[in-house]
């Protein structure tokens, strides 16, 4: 495990994940492309949330390049359905920056945060990917993650990109 490049996030951080989600977001969710097709203070206060969110069970990990800069982000929260579950279900997010996809960067992220997630109380942590998002796939496929199942995509004005849901028994 590459520990020495992986730290926990703060709200130092903020701008940095949101540097990193902003180059993202196009690939995972489709259509938006730029800042102005998203509210700032918004996404600002989302990820703040997100870091707060942090406890024993639950973490938001930065990979840094040999500069020391964030350069992808990799977080399992709460999959929150009910106080029983809290510390049992999780929801997973990665995000790479633009110049450092397909290297091994999103591959240590994940595998440091599925194998820290097999020493908490977590036992299914859940993601969704677009279904054209094919280099995500592929790498949840090869660690171990199944497709459970597809967003419906059927109304007619329904913009958002086809997303299958894929879990992981930690």
């Amino acid at each position: 495990m590459i520990t020495s490049r992986i730290k926990q996030a703060t709200n130092d951080d903020l701008p940095d994940i949101i540097r990193i989600w902003s180059q993202g977001v196009g690939d995972a969710m489709g259509g938006l492309q730029s800042d102005s097709d998203f509210d700032l203070e918004m996404v600002f206060d989302f990820f703040k949330n997100l870091v707060a969110m942090q406890n024993d069970v639950h973490k938001f990990w930065l990979y840094l390049d040999d500069s020391n800069i964030p350069i992808g982000y990799c977080s399992i929260l709460p999959f929150q359905t009910s106080p029983l579950l809290y510390n049992k279900w999780a929801i997973l997010s990665l995000y790479i920056d633009k110049n450092h996809q397909n290297s091994s960067v999103g591959f240590h992220l994940s595998k440091h945060a599925l194998e820290y997630a097999s020493t908490t109380t977590i036992k299914y942590i859940m993601a969704t990917i677009s279904s054209t998002n094919h280099r995500v796939k592929r790498l949840s496929e090869m660690m171990g993650w199944k497709v459970v199942g597809k967003l419906p995509h059927e109304v007619a004005d329904n913009d958002l990109p086809e997303t299958e849901i894929i879990v992981f028994e930690a």
